[in-house]
């Protein structure tokens, strides 16, 4: 049969009629919209859920969520894939996102150095002069960072119905009550409002109001999503349920209960709103609580099963392959990394601007590179000055800028501290107790002068108050001066036997002017005048005390990338000091001495080898006995009782195996051994790796709420032997 013009003309019409077809299918089917709720931990489940939806080619025109379903669902849709999402929530360390403070590698020197202080990390707000505590116990600097990386490919984006899926996330007002519904500007920190826990996490303010979790008004924005547009709504609940009434055991779980009241109410208001269309997914996670981030990967499994348990339901959603191809490509998005044509600083502080612009690693003109971007974001953050410190893109006249806001804490940066350490030897007898606290000024000026005043009472009083002022932007060089008072305790022993024990009191002033080195080191050169005595507690009554008067120079370098002072995994120490006593600046005597001292930390898994040495010496064998170096105690020379031996010179080595038995950012255990060697000599003549004394020690540690707590087990050559208790000692040599 000759084919014909009638012909061709008639499979032209058919061909064409086809994607016609398909495309009115695409745009007649019902719009789908997801809820997501909150709850925590719980909300991974929503992972696994998203999983089956795209197993079964189920598209998803709207997506509203509250809290952790505004985590994951912001997420989605920016465009992240399910498979995407669970690998960020496996590789979070979610307790250091909700820990503000900075690792200590990230502190200047002038932190690190404060960290050695007996004082607990706590820190007391003083502002007008009244004592003054934030809103919430985490303020979200960490977290709000990571919110921005994870959004950053959609950052540029300020209409979340823009987005490659249309959003919303739910909070609420924490002064009426009402929900918020937000539909536009920083996507990031409209996830964070609407997942911020009240007094446990610090409201975000958006547009004037202060913000807070979503779930105490709106749990499960089933309301919202249909707003949005969509015909069918999937509304998956993830909420804690309530205690059973023998489970109220504690005020705490009472006010958990309260709390899950209220997003129990509105929750199961939004479900008498389903209709017979919809489909509601409700996972069985019993035994996953909404604080318990390690069990993310059992949440998805079980949210994954709770979706194919309705697969039948779900499955008369599905598009074909090639519509729900074509669905996917649409909402498909390419990230971009912007180009930062102007940097802008926000900078609600007394600190001058060009303090904080000094700190940025980023510059104009080039692609943002958000490793540099963060890093500096820590610089200004560490000043201690700002509760929180943000950044976003900006449109001004066609070009995008960067906008860091640097805001000031509200209740004071002024503080105090307190703190205690003790340390214990039952066998011997040594028992020392002391109570300190600090109250810190800043800044004094717009440099961020500090000033400090430090008292410890007990055993072994001390006190000072010193003054720290940078003197240029980038603080780097800066003035030191200090008065102080310290007393000391030493005693005289034969064999293992105290036959004496004497007092050093000092109280004087110093001046010193120094460099920091980036944050990993400190050149520092002053001059200390102080005036003492010398007094015996014990002891034959012919031996004497007296008074004395110290004058001198010093020299000091340090250097400091240790993770951790008093549980060290990784890093270095070191620090080389030279003293010069001198009569013409009104000291007593003419000596020199030299201090060294190192420690080396290297962890894999959660194990850690540790080496540490010191080696201090009088260059003449000439120091009065105030001045002498001490060894003895709990990794110096274990088994021997406190500063056990005196000397012009000492020498110790260390070498300590740590194995963490629980991992915890709040209470981590250890148990380790050392291994030490040393030894101390009146006489440079004396010193020599033969005349070395050897001992060991066993102890298990743990870092507290209140400091770090060790009960060890010493032995030192020739028999002796000691059991300690500490608190707040730090392990490495200083």
């Amino acid at each position: 049969m000759p084919v014909t013009i009638k012909h061709i003309l008639l499979a032209l019409l058919l061909l064409c009629q086809f994607p016609i077809t398909i495309a009115q299918q695409q745009i007649e089917r019902p719009k789908i919209g997801l809820a997501l709720s909150g709850g925590g931990a719980r909300g991974a489940a929503h992972v696994g859920i998203l999983k089956v939806l795209e197993a079964l080619r189920i598209p998803v025109d709207y997506i509203a969520g509250t809290s952790m379903g505004a985590i994951i669902g912001g997420l989605y849709a920016s465009g992240m894939s399910p498979e995407t999402i669970e690998q960020h929530l496996a590789s979070m360390d979610w307790e250091n996102l909700f820990d503000d403070d900075l690792s200590r590698t990230k502190h200047n020197m002038r932190g690190k150095i404060n960290s050695r202080l007996p004082l607990i990390n706590a820190k007391l707000g003083v502002k007008e002069r009244e004592v003054s505590l934030p809103t919430a116990m985490i303020q979200g600097q960490k977290f709000t960072l990571e919110l921005k990386r994870l959004t950053l490919g959609v950052s540029e984006i300020t209409d979340f119905a823009r987005l490659p899926i249309p959003f919303r996330a739910v909070a609420t007002e924490i002064a009426t009550g009402n929900p918020v519904v937000l539909s536009k500007g920083d996507l990031a920190l409209a996830i964070q409002a609407s997942m911020t826990i009240p007094g446990v996490f610090a409201g975000v303010e958006i547009e004037n109001r202060l913000l807070v979790d979503g779930g105490v008004s709106n749990n499960l924005p089933i309301d919202v999503v249909r707003e949005m547009g969509a015909d069918i709504v999937i509304a998956v609940d993830i909420s804690t349920p309530l205690y059973h009434q023998d489970e109220l055991t504690t005020a705490l779980t009472i006010v958990e209960q309260l709390t899950t009241i209220l997003t129990r109410r509105n929750t199961e208001t939004q479900i008498t709103a389903l209709s017979d269309r919809d489909i509601l997914i409700v996972p069985v996670l019993d035994d996953i609580e909404s604080a318990d981030f390690k069990q993310t990967g059992e949440a998805i499994r079980i949210g994954k099963v709770a979706a194919e348990a309705i697969k039948p339901a779900l499955s008369r959603l599905a598009l074909g392959e090639q519509a729900y191809q074509n669905y996917r490509e649409q909402r498909r998005i390419k990230p971009t990394t912007p180009i930062v044509e102007f940097i802008h600083i926000e900078n609600q502080s007394e600190l001058r601007d060009e303090l904080l612009s000094s700190r940025l690693a980023i510059h104009s003109g080039a692609p943002l590179d958000l490793k540099a971007l963060e890093q500096s974001i820590d610089d200004i953050y560490g000043l201690d000055i700002f509760e929180s410190v943000r950044y976003r893109l900006i449109e001004e006249e066609g070009k995008t800028g960067l906008l860091i806001k640097a805001k000031e804490k509200r209740w004071g940066t002024d503080f105090l501290q307190f703190g205690l350490n003790f340390s214990v030897n039952p066998r011997l007898g040594d028992s020392h107790f002391n109570a300190s606290s600090a109250y810190t000024i800043k800044p004094l000026n717009d440099l961020n002068g500090e000033l400090k005043s430090f008292a410890q009472l007990g055993r072994e009083p001390k006190f000072f108050t010193e003054l720290y002022q940078p003197l240029d932007n980038e603080s780097e060089f800066f003035i030191h001066p200090i008065l102080f008072y310290s007393t000391q305790y030493v005693g005289k022993y034969l064999d293992e036997n105290l036959v004496a024990e004497y007092g050093i009191k000092k109280y004087g002033v110093g001046l010193a002017a120094g460099r920091e080195l980036g944050k990993w080191g400190r050149i520092e050169l002053g001059y200390q005048r102080f005036l003492g005595d010398l007094d015996y507690v014990t002891g034959p009554p012919k031996l004497q005390g007296y008074d004395f008067s110290g004058g001198e120079l010093y020299g000091s370098f340090q250097l400091d990338e240790m993770d951790n002072i008093y549980f060290p995994r990784e890093g270095f120490h070191s620090k080389l000091r030279w003293t010069g006593s001198r009569r013409s600046l009104g000291a007593d005597n003419d000596f020199d001495q030299v201090e060294l001292q190192f420690n080396l930390a290297k962890s894999w898994d959660d194990h850690t080898l540790f080496a540490a040495g010191s080696f201090n010496s009088t260059l003449d064998d000439n120091a009065p006995l105030q001045d002498q170096f001490t060894l003895g105690g709990f990794l110096h020379l274990s088994g021997l009782s406190e500063n056990q031996l005196l000397g012009q010179h000492t020498a110790l080595f260390v070498g300590s195996y740590m194995a963490r038995l629980y991992r915890s950012k709040y209470f981590p255990i250890y148990a380790g051994a050392s291994l030490e060697m040393g030894n101390a000599w009146q006489s440079r003549d004396d010193i020599s790796l033969n005349d070395m004394s050897y001992a060991g020690s066993l102890y298990l540690g743990a870092d507290t709420p209140v400091g770090p707590l060790y009960f060890a087990y010493g032995h030192a050559e020739g028999g002796q032997y000691g059991f300690y208790l500490f608190l707040r000692r730090p392990l490495f040599l200083d």
